[in-house]
């Protein structure tokens, strides 16, 4: 890992994370992860997501890749021998361009092979396909939710790809019910993003790097989001109030990409990943009538349930805000009326120059 722009950067508003291998046949890669660490408050439910895409490789070219998108308790950065006691959440890890996604909690006694979680192993879903699609080359979306509205004793994580839930480990698992407190009572997690090369995960499946390996093929993060919902829910802010509860999201705080910093052993980069300069975006008035034939103006800030968007009022008017790929909006008992509808209006206002 080092602090080299050309590892670590990014461009065209996504995270890129590039293994490059130089003459002498050394790779460098990139690794990067939040300042922040986060968890839910008691009564409440944390949800870490990701939209990316794995690097665009396969077969033969791609062994040897380790690319990943994971969390660790906040503890690791000072002991690095509490491992895995301290905790840590797979939300996306897959090697050697296979098309499949281990969801992972690693957990345990400290620098204790084996133990309750079989460890180097960890708790795992064993490797699951995408419903549709690749996962080398193409986006998409992975998420984790620390549930703790369920009562004393009784959290549950659990992993999702593109919605589908593929993974689940609760308090009360015989595994895991003895080494709980040690892996959540810390102050939370902080979040990663990498493109390892090599180790001991892509030598169970088939070994490499080696001379077949192509280098330069980059991870691409589009975004992460930790969203909260609940009382006291966490770090971010809670709920804006009014926001429906149906889902088991709430209004994210949208967490940069990720903020470099200097884990041991790599440095943080040279050129830090900023943010796209965004302005307030300027909103018209809503429509006051309607065509006779229109069923009816549905204004956007009235879902009936939604996710990874936010409720704000905006020159005036209320709207929703902060979306992004992979956000949507739900609204329930629509009147389509007796005549066949042709179209659908939207009025929409972008927070990029030029608006």
């Amino acid at each position: 890992m080092t602090d080299r722009y050309e590892n670590v950067h990014q461009a065209g508003g996504k995270l890129v994370i590039t293994p490059l291998r130089d003459q002498a046949g050394a790779w460098t890669s990139g690794r990067i992860e939040t300042k922040k660490v986060f968890k839910p408050a008691a009564g409440s439910v944390m949800r870490i997501e990701s939209g990316l895409a794995l690097p665009n490789v396969h077969g033969a070219a791609a062994k040897g890749y380790w690319p990943a998108f994971w969390a660790m308790g906040e503890t690791q950065r000072a002991n690095r021998w509490l491992w895995p006691a301290n905790g840590e959440f797979d939300f996306m890890e897959s090697v050697n361009g296979v098309n499949r996604n281990w969801s992972t909690l690693h957990c345990g006694y400290p620098a204790q092979w084996g133990g309750p979680c079989g460890e180097p192993s960890g708790i795992s879903n064993g490797g699951i396909a995408p419903a549709s699609g690749d996962i080398w080359g193409s986006t998409h979306v992975y998420s984790f939710q620390w549930d703790r509205t369920l009562g004393a004793g009784q959290d549950q994580l659990r992993w999702y790809v593109d919605g589908s839930l593929r993974h689940t480990v609760k308090q009360t698992d015989p595994a895991v019910k003895d080494v709980w407190k040690t892996m959540t009572e810390h102050d939370g997690y902080f979040i990663l993003l990498n493109v390892a090369m090599g180790g001991q995960f892509p030598a169970a499946l088939g070994g490499g790097p080696d001379a077949g390996t192509v280098p330069g093929k980059p991870m691409l993060v589009d975004y992460v989001r930790v969203a909260f919902r609940g009382p006291s829910a966490g770090p971010s802010p809670t709920t804006p109030p009014g926001t429906p509860t149906t889902t088991p999201t709430a209004s994210p705080t949208k967490t940069p990409t990720a903020t470099p910093t200097s884990p041991t052993p790599t440095a943080t980069p040279t050129k830090t990943p900023t943010a796209t300069p965004t302005k307030t975006p300027t909103s018209s008035p809503p429509p006051t009538s309607t065509n006779p034939k229109q069923t009816r103006v549905i204004q956007a800030e009235a879902f009936s349930a939604q996710q990874g968007t936010s409720r704000a009022a905006t020159a005036g008017t209320s709207a929703v805000t902060n979306i992004s790929n992979g956000d949507w909006l739900r609204y329930d008992a629509v009147d389509f009326g007796t005549e066949a509808k042709r179209s659908l209006v939207v009025r929409v206002a972008s927070g990029l120059a030029p608006g």
